[in-house]
């Protein structure tokens, strides 16, 4: 009974499938790495996949070639990666953007949660609520004051619509009761630019962008959107303290694959992120620039990815934005 319980077994692992799916998670990696970023060059995503693929490309001794394909808020590269092969040759960061995006656009060539594997959520940051340098207004409650003083008069900006300034404005303004008005520009910089020139009043900006100008005074930070106060600005308190109760607008960065990428490549690539991201360097380079990195497990990261999608979904339909 035991010697055919045993034959059986081998003949499995001699199986075409099960051979060429376990040799390939033994032999993982041996040729370059292509990671996909939905954004150009110089953004938050970008800059911390080329951070984590040069920490790959020295644990497994091999290129990992960061590949921009912006365009469609982020759909393009998503789109990539959803046809790629389930070889863990080809990863994908996501953000912020690839989750309302589900809300966002009528129909996508692809689904979030059924054509990608979860490998690692890579980082949080809170976000900055700004005001010009210049302005009057000094707290988050001086704003909600002036915004229910003169309904409309006010104005916020962003990078356009869908992104975390767009969608977290539209959040700030339905829990304050306020009316202020959508400004979106082209990009997050021209947007900043026009905060500090004070043509526009406010503006919800992540730390990579915005900690630089609040510290030389060219933007006035009223709050942080987390829920706890950032450690690398720990004076400036947040939304929710400061009489918005349970405000939360969090930017995070995450590493997906594509949809049936075997487990043992999956949980190589996420004990070797987690890795890279515990280096001192790295460490240190993104909890001064106010964010926090680290890595729960794949299944934690998938939660965690569909219920940004059910938050920002609901936002999106109560707001009513209109679909793309």
């Amino acid at each position: 009974m035991t010697s055919g319980i045993t034959a059986l077994f081998v003949a499995a692992l001699l199986l075409p499938g099960v051979c060429s799916t376990a040799s390939a998670a033994e032999s993982y990696p041996n040729r370059p790495i292509r990671f996909v970023v939905g954004n150009p060059a110089g953004g938050g995503q970008d800059i911390l996949a080329r951070a984590i693929g040069a920490k790959l490309s020295n644990a497994f001794s091999v290129p990992v070639v960061v590949d921009n394909r912006p365009g469609a808020a982020g759909n393009i590269g998503a789109e990539v990666v959803s046809r790629a092969a389930p070889d863990g040759y080809t990863l994908l960061m996501v953000g912020f953007a690839n989750a309302t995006n589900v809300g966002l656009f009528k129909q996508l060539p692809f689904d979030l949660m059924r054509d990608f594997a979860s490998v690692a959520l890579v980082a949080e940051s809170t976000n900055f609520l700004v005001v010009p340098g210049s302005s009057r207004i000094a707290s988050v409650r001086n704003l909600i004051a002036d915004a229910k003083a003169a309904p409309g008069k006010l104005n916020y900006a962003s990078g356009g619509n869908g992104t975390a300034p767009h969608l977290g404005s539209e959040l700030f303004k339905r829990m304050a009761g306020v009316d202020i008005v959508h400004v979106p520009f082209k990009g997050g910089g021209q947007s900043i630019v026009s905060v500090i020139a004070g043509q526009v009043d406010m503006l919800i900006v992540n730390p990579l962008a915005g900690l630089p100008h609040i510290r030389e005074g060219r933007l006035k930070a009223l709050g942080v959107t987390s829920l706890k106060r950032s450690p690398a600005a720990p004076a400036i308190p947040t939304v929710a303290e400061s009489g918005l109760v349970g405000y939360e607008v969090i930017s995070w960065w995450g590493v997906l694959a594509p949809a049936k990428t075997p487990q043992g490549i999956v949980t190589r690539l996420h004990q070797s992120i987690g890795d890279a991201l515990q280096q001192p360097d790295i460490k240190a380079r993104f909890e001064s620039q106010g964010i926090d990195v680290s890595t729960g497990t794949p299944a934690q990261f998938r939660v965690f990815l569909q219920n940004e999608i059910d938050k920002w979904t609901k936002v999106i339909r109560e707001t009513g934005i209109d679909p793309i």
